[in-house]
């Protein structure tokens, strides 16, 4: 029980909290650039023409909704492991980033945002366990 609470509990914790905050920012990203109801999210052509037709504001909503996300799953991540551990943080990156990869892979997004996205969620999470650490 040991390993499960020093090293598997604080992960699973971290992605939960930083995937609930995702989603709840993108639901307000939607709400701000809804989709058209007709779009078929199923038709990977339909899906593709009304990601191009979103601005700009839409996608950087969403970036910013995955770094924050990624910052509080870090954060997390160190409160339940009680002590500041960049392998946590940096595991929770590393997955958070791999299913960013793979949503962008499957709805086409802009070049910037697949480039920053990637690079971006490890950092964040790994200063956002900084933060909370009690070594600081």
């Amino acid at each position: 029980m040991s390993a499960f609470k020093n090293r598997v509990l604080p992960v699973i914790a971290g992605l939960a909290t930083g995937w609930i905050v995702i989603f709840v920012l993108e639901a307000v990203n939607h709400q701000i650039y809804p989709p058209p109801t007709e779009v078929d999210f199923t038709d990977k052509v339909a899906l593709t023409q009304f990601m191009e037709t979103l601005p700009t504001m839409a996608f950087v909503l969403l970036l910013i909704s995955w770094m924050i996300g990624a910052f509080v799953a870090g954060m997390v991540g160190t409160k339940v492991k009680q002590q500041n551990s960049r392998n946590t943080t940096i595991i929770i990156g590393v997955i958070l980033a791999m299913g960013s990869i793979i949503n962008m892979i499957m709805i086409p997004h802009p070049v910037w945002l697949m480039i920053l996205a990637s690079v971006g969620y490890v950092p964040f999470a790994y200063f956002g366990g900084k933060l909370v650490s009690k070594k600081g």
